[in-house]
């Protein structure tokens, strides 16, 4: 098992993230501070970890699929609490989360040729 992680690399998918379901808070007009920390955080552990196992799960489509999910699952159950709305709380949550997993995709493949 391979356990070599580029933490330039794992931060830039970080980054990219944080970017990407940012624009969707915005977009859904989230001003709230409480959930902008929530969302830092969340995404910081959610994103870091996934990001640490994919590394060492094959195939990896599938794992990224079942992660994301569980995922979506997660920060949805956070936000949810923060927003104190079941409907909203998971909306932004799987809202986000296929934003950034298509943006990811599209930067990784189209734009870097596959090399993250």
């Amino acid at each position: 098992m391979n356990l070599t992680i580029h933490i330039d690399i794992l931060f830039y998918a970080l980054f990219i993230t944080l970017l990407l379901e940012g624009a969707i808070l915005i977009l859904f007009k989230i001003r709230t501070h409480s959930i902008w920390i929530t969302f830092l955080l969340v995404n910081s552990i959610t994103n870091l970890s996934m990001n640490i196992l994919l590394k060492n799960l094959h195939p990896y489509l599938v794992w990224l699929l079942v992660l994301e999910v569980i995922i979506i699952g997660m920060e949805g159950i956070v936000y949810t609490w923060t927003m104190k709305s079941i409907s909203k709380g998971f909306v932004i949550s799987l809202v986000c989360n296929v934003t950034s997993l298509l943006g990811g995709y599209v930067i990784n493949t189209l734009l870097l040729g596959g090399m993250i």
